[in-house]
């Protein structure tokens, strides 16, 4: 008896067309009249067109797993887990439909322009493939539903195929303070402070200790690089985010110089190309996006606040010195700033000398990029904002009218609109994207914008850490006028609008 051509003639008029062209998308399977009864024989498959296959799909997400990866005693990444062998899906079929008791799902996978195929039956709506993808791209889908059809017969659905394309991103992201997330760390502290006359403040107790995903460079999963890398993962595309950022970081510590970092926890650390290209690898996958925050330590601009802020006497502390290598400059000792070959202090040290060498400092970087991390798609700098102290400082900056002035401010505001500006001629020059510019940004939420008191952060207003609140939540005075929580969202959404895979 020919089983197909008598279960065909079962089909009303109407469905006699549906039910031919459905033999020829499942081969071998037998058809019935899905109105009236049918003979059954036990274990007969029976084509079910009331059971309705749906399927969505997810990829689990890499940007938490991401820091774990982080060593950081060698201040490099895991590669085996930025260069993954294999990767994972997750399927969902648990929205399927039937008027009849569901058995269990088929379904297959195969990657596009590839051999891979992956094929299962299982009673479970879900399916996890965890480690079996041989890479990200696109792959056919196909999901079939099989119902209890009765008598021992079994019913199956028509397949439901999809294309399915999975992505993953890495976003890498270098540079100092800014983005490392000084200022805004994971967890903050409580610290007990004392105030001497001046208004100087020193740690006197520990309450909570900070928490910092790198506690040797401050370095923060909610900085604003890390929440834009965050803010690109969804159902369908993971985040590989790596940062060898690192608080205190000059141009030099990026290119070939290593560095203790703000606390020198494990030793030295390596230049930061040299850590991203031994996780990444020479020839190894691209990397998608690179940000980039550096050259404003090249200015030494933390020192210059502390001139300003205690008021140095003899002329313009914005043009002082910054720094004066191994020696004593008007009584006060000065580290050397230098490491290895190279002496960023040359002339008199003052901010126009630092201006002025930052080009060349550039063209290293550009030249450094190209031969360690050549795979770089895209590379974004980002400019700094740069009237921090707009109208003049508050609080312990400002002691007893003592301080940084209004002038002094738009003394600081000047340099560094030339910082931004040379940033985005080098990024011009070396053929980088259009620098993310923070400076209007920033600008009406200055240092005390969001002034509340010396014990109090500050108020939504404001996107800088003070020297207080610094102090009060890290224990030190390193976050002081950089952004807090809130500002580093504002930066993260500013590198989120910048960042294009096209």
């Amino acid at each position: 008896m020919n089983l197909h051509k008598k279960r065909i003639n079962h089909f009303p008029t109407k469905g006699a067309a549906l039910a031919a062209i459905l033999l020829l998308v499942l081969p071998g399977t037998a058809t019935a009249d899905q109105t009236s009864p049918a003979v059954r024989a036990p274990g007969e498959v029976f084509l079910d067109l009331d059971a309705k296959p749906k399927l969505t799909w997810s990829v689990p997400g890499r940007f938490e797993a991401s820091w774990k990866a982080y060593n950081h005693s060698t201040g490099v990444y895991d590669k085996n887990f930025v260069n993954p062998s294999k990767w994972s899906m997750n399927l969902d079929a648990c929205a399927s439909q039937s008027k009849r008791r569901i058995l269990g799902y088929t379904f297959s996978l195969t990657q596009t322009g590839g051999s891979w195929t992956y094929k299962s039956r299982t009673p479970a709506c879900q399916l996890r493939l965890h480690g079996l993808l041989p890479a990200p791209g696109k792959y056919s889908s196909t999901v079939t539903v099989h119902t209890a059809w009765g008598a021992g017969s079994e019913g199956v659905s028509s397949p439901l195929k999809q294309v399915l394309d999975f992505q993953d991103r890495l976003i890498v992201a270098m540079g100092d303070s800014l983005a490392a997330g000084e200022g805004s760390p994971d967890k903050p502290g409580l610290y007990n402070t004392s105030e001497n006359w001046k208004g100087e403040i020193r740690r006197t107790g520990t309450v909570k200790p900070v928490l910092w995903e790198s506690p040797q460079c401050h370095r923060s999963k909610i900085s604003g690089p890390a929440r834009a890398a965050k803010s690109l993962e969804n159902r369908h595309t993971s985040v590989t985010f790596i940062s060898a950022a690192c608080s205190g970081a000059q141009l030099w510590h990026l290119i070939d110089t290593r560095y203790a970092g703000r606390e020198e926890i494990f030793g030295s650390l390596p230049p930061q190309t040299d850590a991203i290209k031994a996780a990444v690898g020479l020839r190894g996958r691209p990397i998608d996006a690179l940000l980039i925050a550096v050259g404003l330590n090249d200015l030494h601009f933390s020192t210059i606040i502390e001139n300003c802020s205690t008021n140095w006497k003899g002329g313009n502390c914005v043009a002082k010195p910054a720094c004066w290598p191994g020696g004593t400059l008007f009584g006060k000792y000065i580290p050397p700033d230098m490491i290895g070959k190279h002496l960023d202090c040359h002339g008199s040290g003052g901010i126009a000398d630092q201006i002025k060498a930052l080009p060349a400092k550039f063209g290293a970087l550009a030249t450094a990029l190209k031969l360690k991390l050549p795979t770089a798609r895209s590379v974004y700098l980002t400019g700094y904002p740069s009237n921090v102290f707009k109208g003049g400082a508050c609080g312990s900056l400002h002691f007893n009218g003592v301080g940084i002035s209004a002038g002094e401010a738009a003394q600081m505001h000047g340099w560094g609109l030339q910082l931004t500006q040379m940033i985005s001629n080098e990024s011009g020059r070396h053929g980088w994207k259009k620098p993310v510019d923070l400076g209007p940004l920033f600008d009406s939420h200055s240092y005390c914008a969001g002034w509340n008191g010396k014990l109090l952060p500050p108020g939504p207003n404001g996107w800088f850490t003070t020297y207080e609140w610094s102090w009060r939540t890290q224990g030190d005075k390193f976050g002081t006028a950089h952004p807090n929580a809130a500002g580093h969202v504002a930066y993260g959404n500013a590198f989120r609008r910048a960042i294009s895979f096209r």
